[in-house]
């Protein structure tokens, strides 16, 4: 059965290319070859994992995908309500000017990001106990992530919260930065870099590497639009070019997914490989369970699917406690143990049902395509194209629609997200420093 997923995945896949431009980074496309990986790598582990992959599975999986594509098909025709008579993207063509910022306000951003570390590291210390960093990470990642309600008292504190928040905002305008820098085939200024770095870095203190992972699709989009827009969106010699570069960095980025595991407080005797394939392929071997055995039903409305914002007007159990969002724990038929993410599907699936799957599969295809359909253009003269840079935060979204349901960006956490990056880009295009010796 995984065989006849992957063919008709692939199917899917080309017809996502073909449909929407031929341009891989439409989301539809995304979407697509994401959940075609994650197939592949289940199967490469089929065996060992001993699955027995359902037919339920296999139509399920497909007929979410084919509701994301067609969502992406009614919002190309309403970006177009002009030219209905056919499905097609903007090609407006528009120059790229370098971005430099001022050496003294980026030495200013490193000097903050220095101090968050500088106290990120006292604080989990102090929290955790670990007589080493080793030992420190470790705790914090079990404590984190576990559902016993005693342990969610140990919380980083408020002033440290904030200057994350505003650490993850300056990643994202520097991630922009460097992206319109690339695209405009100009020499990056070095220091521009390290507020990026430093961003993933405080991420990995965190024992996530979804931060970095979240930035680094921030700088492939931002990179990738932005010289689409100066070349043209036909395919020529130089955007296949830069999309064999693209495809380099995501293999790369994938790799050091797998290398950077000790740094979170994951080890594991695993070759980086069966790393990989591990964390890519247990999410639709997790689902195709999870439809043979479903989960107590939510009372919660949306529970799943939009955590985050249920978070926000504090909803809470019959028992009176602010539920914990938590997935139980799966094993293959052989007793493996797959984890407890299901792709993205797993959420809508089990608090709307199949057809409330389609419809939030179908929104969120609509939605995606729309807003990409619009980033294609050029917005205003500013230097940062703010419309851009939000759609390349939103894009870890769908990008990781193979792994987990990641909606956590509707919620008021969005809004807060906006201001800071308002707040940083005032910070380092327009306010004036008058200096005087």
């Amino acid at each position: 059965m995984l065989l006849l997923l992957i063919g008709l995945l692939t199917i899917l896949s080309l017809i996502a290319y073909a449909l929407f431009d031929r341009d891989v980074l439409a989301p539809p496309a995304v979407v697509s070859l994401g959940l075609l990986f994650s197939s592949v790598c289940a199967f490469y582990n089929e065996t060992q994992w001993g699955l027995n992959f359902s037919s339920t599975g296999v139509w399920t999986i497909v007929a979410g995908v084919s509701a994301f594509i067609i969502g992406g098909v009614f919002a190309v025709l309403l970006a177009n309500r002009y030219r209905l008579h056919r499905i097609g993207f903007s090609h407006i063509v528009s120059n790229i000017f370098p971005i430099n910022i001022k050496t003294f306000k980026t030495v200013i951003v490193i000097l903050f990001q220095l101090f968050t570390i500088v106290l990120l590291y006292t604080e989990l210390r102090n929290l955790t106990g670990g007589s080493t960093w080793y030992e420190t990470i470790i705790i914090w990642r079990l404590q984190e992530g576990t559902v016993r309600p005693d342990l969610f008292t140990m919380r980083l504190s408020g002033l440290l919260s904030i200057c994350l928040q505003f650490n993850f905002a300056i990643g994202l305008i520097y991630a922009y930065v460097v992206g319109n820098n690339f695209a405009a085939k100009i020499r990056q200024m070095r220091l521009d870099w390290m507020p990026l770095l430093l961003s993933s870095l405080l991420s990995l203190m965190q024992a996530y590497r979804s931060g970095v992972i979240r930035l680094f699709i921030a700088l492939i989009v931002v990179t990738y639009i932005l010289k689409k827009r100066s070349v043209g969106w036909k395919s020529t010699e130089e955007t296949k070019k830069m999309i064999k570069k693209m495809g380099l960095s995501l293999i790369t980025m994938v790799m050091l997914f797998g290398l950077l595991r000790g740094a979170v407080g994951r080890y594991d005797d695993d070759s980086v490989l069966e790393h990989i394939t591990f964390y890519a392929g247990t999410p639709v071997a997790s689902f195709d369970v999870y439809l043979q055995e479903p989960w107590i039903p939510s009372e919660i409305w949306g529970k799943e699917t939009f955590y985050a914002l249920n978070q926000n007007i504090a909803v809470r159990t019959k028992g009176g406690e602010r539920y914990i969002f938590y997935k139980e724990f799966r094993q293959s038929p052989n007793g493996t143990w797959l984890g407890n993410v299901y792709t993205a599907l797993r959420a809508p699936y089990h608090d709307f049902g199949f057809m409330g799957m389609i419809v939030v599969m179908f929104i969120m295809g609509l939605f995606f395509t729309y807003f990409y359909c619009k980033v294609r253009v050029k917005q205003g003269k500013e230097l940062i194209d703010f419309r851009l840079l939000l759609y390349s935060y939103v894009s870890y979204t769908f990008f990781l629609y193979f792994y987990n349901c990641y909606h956590d960006f509707i919620a008021l956490g969005l809004i807060k997200l906006v201001v800071e990056l308002y707040f940083v880009k005032w910070f380092l295009f327009n306010l004036r420093f008058k200096l005087k010796f």
